[in-house]
């Protein structure tokens, strides 16, 4: 189903409430399930595939600024892309940056700020996020 740019897949709960901010476009794959209160900052793209978990309180930020000068440091809004591969599990409070992809398998602990993109099956945990140790495909 696709409404006002928002794609959900066969199977897929959403527990409400949900904030999606002015993102340009989210799609939830099948067979996913999203914990209440997940928030959708900025005004990229997200991307979460097959078969996900997403914990209550997840936070993904799509948006920043470049920084300017000392008159307003905050300058030109920046849009970016979060992908999130088949089969992860994120952990409840976490925090997931723009330009990351969270690879195939991965859990990411809650609480954790993930700043860059994973290695497929792994546990990330942590402020910012770091692997933890692999897991088996």
């Amino acid at each position: 189903m696709n409404v006002i740019g928002i794609h959900c897949g066969k199977e897929t709960r959403v527990v409400g409430p949900l904030f999606l901010g002015n993102v340009s476009q989210v799609s939830f794959g099948d067979g996913v399930w999203v914990g209440r209160e997940f928030k959708v900052y900025g005004n990229g793209s997200v991307s979460i595939g097959n078969h996900i978990d997403i914990a209550p309180d997840v936070a993904f930020v799509t948006g920043s600024h470049e920084i300017s000068d000392s008159r307003r440091r905050a300058g030109d809004g920046l849009s970016y892309q979060i992908s999130v591969e088949d089969g992860c599990w994120i952990g409840a409070r976490s925090t997931i940056l723009g330009n990351t992809t969270i690879r195939r398998g991965c859990v990411i602990a809650a609480g954790a700020i993930v700043t860059q993109s994973t290695d497929a099956n792994s546990v990330y945990g942590g402020v910012p996020a770091r692997m933890i140790r692999k897991l088996d495909s």
